[in-house]
């Protein structure tokens, strides 16, 4: 299973921290199906309207989920959620005001993928970009808001 694979990917990442684990989170990403949990159930035709979370800076970031035991952890009471392939999921963040994707929050296979990488997935590219050690990574660990 491609979950599987991606929470493998997220704990060696939590472990090493390395381009190769940053790159084969981004790689299982591209190729994965995620839960999103919904804010509200809208009209058939309308859709659905994505909750979303906030990281250390303010801003605002989509949490996607490998499976409904990380999802459960992160969200105790349940609610409703989608489910979408990676090429379903990639333009609805980068569509919305997103500043990146929270895999997995609140768990200890998490990790905060931010939009630039986003963007090169989308674009069917896994490679991480280098040089300019002032930026920071595309794979990072995940910081919530202060509560």
């Amino acid at each position: 299973m491609s979950g599987d694979s991606l929470v493998a990917a997220l704990a060696a990442f939590r472990h090493a921290g390395t381009a190769q684990s940053e790159r084969k989170v981004l790689e299982e990403l591209a190729t994965s199906e995620l839960i999103f949990p919904a804010d509200e159930r809208g009209r058939q035709e309308r859709g659905i309207r994505l909750a979303f979370t906030k990281d250390q800076y303010g801003r605002h970031v989509l949490p996607g989920f490998t499976d409904e035991q990380h999802l459960s952890e992160w969200l105790p009471g349940g609610g409703p959620y989608a489910k979408a392939q990676a090429a379903g999921f990639l333009p609805a963040v980068l569509a919305g005001p997103f500043a990146g994707l929270a895999l997995n929050p609140g768990s200890e296979a998490s990790a905060f993928v931010d939009r630039r990488a986003l963007e090169l997935l989308a674009a069917g590219k896994t490679t991480v970009l280098s040089g300019d050690s002032s930026q920071p990574g595309l794979v990072q660990r995940w910081v919530p808001a202060p509560s």
